[in-house]
């Protein structure tokens, strides 16, 4: 009986990571394999889902699910599904698009400006 808060905990952070991030997953850890590098996240949820991974792999194992501090694992699960809570993903795909226009702008702007020196220093105004 004791693993069974702990599970509920687990279970209730995968929820938020399917529906927040979009990843999906039969577990916690098949969900986080997929986050890439590229995934911009806070420091500390990184670390508090790396917690909760290792603490979901440890409770599959009779022995090492002994070693699984409970009251840790609910303080992680807490702080992880309070800080998934407040991401929007709408917002997040805005984000990621203005700044992808925000660099094609700048790329732009440069090239006219070098255009229009080209044609200032060769003389073709």
């Amino acid at each position: 009986m004791p693993q069974r808060t702990p599970t509920r905990h687990i279970q209730e952070v995968s929820r938020l990571v399917e529906s927040q991030l979009g990843l999906k997953g039969r577990t916690l850890d098949a969900q986080l394999s997929k986050l890439g590098p590229r995934r911009s996240l806070p420091g500390h949820l990184r670390r508090d889902l790396e917690a909760l991974r290792t603490a979901e792999l440890h409770l599959t194992h009779p022995k090492l699910s002994r070693q699984v501090d409970a009251a840790a694992l609910a303080r992680h699960a807490r702080l992880a599904c309070a800080t998934l809570k407040t991401i929007d993903p709408g917002a997040e795909r805005i984000t990621r698009l203005l700044r992808t226009l925000a660099k094609w702008s700048a790329l732009g702007i440069a090239l006219f400006i070098a255009l229009v020196w080209w044609m200032w220093a060769t003389g073709r105004t």
